[in-house]
């Protein structure tokens, strides 16, 4: 594949080299200035790859341009994998199982009779991958993250001790069918699923020794609490528990008593529970291919109290339990915190006052989006709107907008559906995630990657609607912890009261009251009139866990209309070309009529040069803005004479 792709480079340079000499005779006879395509250095691969052509000449064809590119960017990986047994010889018949991040299944492929596996049309990227027989198993191996390298060299896999562990899955005395994972816990291997048979029994026939936990999916049933085990033996048994799911039953009404019918109702589960949902969420985003924000080895909550879901002050979403909206990482400070998944950045603060620090934020498709807080320090060339790579460098894990913890990183994952932001666990991804080598970091001036889709996702899957009546029903919850939240575009968002839900309850006349809320409207001017392009967001919290409650766009009079909210918000107010407004306000308190938001126009440019103490100007320095119209945060870097300038 490589030497075809470089056929096609050469064929299709040879072609503009050819047309470059023609028009350069042409111009000859019209006494024109030549062309000097002929005295620049060929493009590299690189170059073209990332769509950036400072080799090429202004007169070779975009489309010329475009073919290369696109050439290139098909271009795909081959791994080479061997597999020898515990004495050396070569390992006929292993499975080797690749996992590329995007769910916990991974592609397995058979050795030959050499113990040789080939895996072909891979995409760039860092991969795990680890072979297994019918009683032994090797260790976890990373690959770093290649782009441009067709061949990998050979990745040797040894196997070893392994673990047989079999067990029965029963309600009481009665066996279940269902479906169980087993996940490491303190190592690093692979997520390992199987299904049970009708009478509930079950086997794996080989994973790596430790300590493991259980997690069941039954048809009508849950596990109660995820049990530990573990593996340190050649054989080992384990008998699992499920209890019967539980139904529940209420209505909607407004102030008056009166039904809510269409109210969109979304169960949150407020325990261990969450996690499970969560990874089952995520499992259906199987087009994402995750990678690890921290390169080396597998970093994960080490304390209830980092993990989502813990206690923490404020105002708090409701899904995020008693406030904790995402879960707290690491501790080596300095340490490279990559971009989890490909995505474009909408955030990248390099203003360390306020408690989320210096942050980035990243959207990704489906409408999922990555957050990355309390840097030291973020990337110098990152850019709001920039499309980057997973495998990244964002900045570095730091302290920042920390007052007691020691460095971490705070990553949070959330989704915007229908203009709200809703938070979700990220501990499942993170143990499913490719975790890159040291070496796999990546500059996000170097790779090329496909638009990506950062558009809003469909709605949860798990969310349902009232009824005419106002009524609705829900059956098969696992039991724990539990809290409603209801959405309707005529009212405030509400919440129940948290709730408990105990094995084969059905729980009746839930009761959720929505109210009217208050619609703000306002208009959007600019120095030269209305703003028609222009966008309104609401927010509620700070720090971790502000998170968006509505947006609004306006008319061709730059009026606007937010849905109905309540309590204290924050609106941003902006538009191509103008700055943005962060305006407080307070919906508990009587509108005084239409509200104005005055937007500044930044088309003015700001230049300068930097020097040192003795005169000669300073090179790639930063420049930030700190105060003013434009915002904290604003930078540009200073050029090759010590300019710079920015908009």
């Amino acid at each position: 594949m490589a030497r075809h792709t470089l056929a096609i480079f050469i064929s299709l340079f040879a072609l503009v080299a050819c047309n470059s000499r023609s028009s350069k005779s042409s111009d000859e006879q019209t006494k024109t200035k030549p062309s000097t395509l002929e005295n620049r250095p060929q493009p590299r691969a690189s170059d073209v790859k990332t769509r950036t052509t400072p080799t090429l000449a202004p007169q070779v064809p975009e489309e010329v341009v475009e073919a290369i590119a696109s050439a290139i960017s098909q271009e795909k990986a081959q791994l080479l994998v061997r597999v020898r047994s515990s004495g050396g010889k070569p390992a006929v018949g292993a499975t080797v199982t690749l996992l590329d991040g995007s769910n916990a299944e991974g592609i397995t492929a058979l050795s030959d009779a050499e113990g040789l596996v080939h895996f072909a049309d891979l995409l760039p990227g860092s991969y795990q991958l680890w072979a297994t027989d019918s009683i032994s198993i090797s260790s976890f191996h990373t690959l770093a993250a290649f782009a441009e390298d067709i061949a990998q060299p050979p990745v040797d896999l040894q196997l070893g001790p392994a673990s047989a562990v079999s067990g029965r899955i029963r309600s009481f005395d009665l066996g279940v069918q269902a479906t169980l994972s087993l996940v490491p816990i303190g190592h690093d291997h692979a997520i390992f699923r199987t299904q049970s048979k009708p009478d509930g029994s079950f086997l794996f026939p080989a994973i790596p020794r430790g300590k493991w936990e259980s997690r069941i999916t039954a048809l009508q049933h849950s596990q109660p609490l995820a049990k530990r085990f573990t593996a340190d033996s050649d054989k080992v048994y384990v008998d699992l528990q499920v209890v019967a799911n539980a139904t529940i039953e209420g209505m909607v009404v407004d102030a008056s008593n009166s039904p809510i019918a269409d109210a969109r109702i979304r169960i949150t589960a407020l325990g261990k529970t969450q996690r499970q949902s969560s990874f089952e969420l995520l499992q259906s985003q199987g087009s994402i291919r995750w990678t690890h924000p921290l390169p080396g080895v597998r970093t994960l909550p080490k304390r209830d109290s980092q993990r989502f879901g813990a206690k923490r002050p404020g105002i708090r979403p409701a899904e995020c339990g008693a406030g904790h909206c995402g879960v707290d990482i690491g501790g080596k400070r300095g340490w490279p915190i990559l971009a989890a998944a490909d995505g474009q950045v909408v955030v990248a603060s390099d203003d360390d006052r306020g408690k989320t620090g210096r942050y980035v934020v990243l959207a990704h498709r489906g409408g999922l989006r990555t957050a990355y807080m309390h840097m030291d320090a973020v990337t110098a060339d990152l850019r709001v709107g920039q499309t980057v790579p997973a495998g990244t460098t964002l900045g570095t894990l730091g302290r920042s907008g920390i007052l007691r913890s020691q460095p971490h990183l705070h990553f949070a994952l959330s989704k915007i559906d229908q203009g709200q932001t809703l938070f979700i666990d990220p501990e499942p991804m993170l143990r499913f995630a490719v975790v890159p080598p040291e070496t796999a970091m990546v500059s996000q001036s170097t790779q090329y990657i496909d638009d990506t889709n950062v558009e809003e996702g469909p709605s949860a899957k798990k969310d349902w609607t009232s009824r005419a009546d106002g009524g609705f029903a829900k059956s098969s919850i696992a039991p724990g912890k539990y809290r409603l939240q209801v959405l309707h575009p005529d009212y405030a968002p509400g919440t129940s009261v948290a709730f408990i839900l105990r094995p084969g309850q059905s729980l009746k006349k839930l009761r959720i009251t929505l109210k009217q809320g208050k619609r703000h409207e306002g208009q959007v001017v600019g120095p030269d009139g209305p703003v028609l392009d222009a966008w309104v967001r609401a927010y509620q919290g700070e720090g971790e866990s502000r998170h968006r409650v509505g947006v609004a766009q306006v008319d061709e009079l730059g009026r606007f209309v937010m849905r109905p909210l309540l309590g204290q918000v924050s609106l941003e107010v902006g538009g191509a070309g103008y700055g943005v407004l962060r305006v407080p306000t307070n919906l508990n308190k009587k509108a005084k009529g239409l509200k104005l938001y005055t937007l500044s126009r930044f088309d003015a440019r700001l230049r300068g040069q930097l020097r040192a103490p003795n005169g000669t100007p300073l090179v790639s320095a930063q420049v930030q803005i700190v105060s003013g119209p434009a915002g904290r945060g604003r930078r540009a870097h200073t050029d090759a004479y010590g300019f710079s300038s920015s908009t």
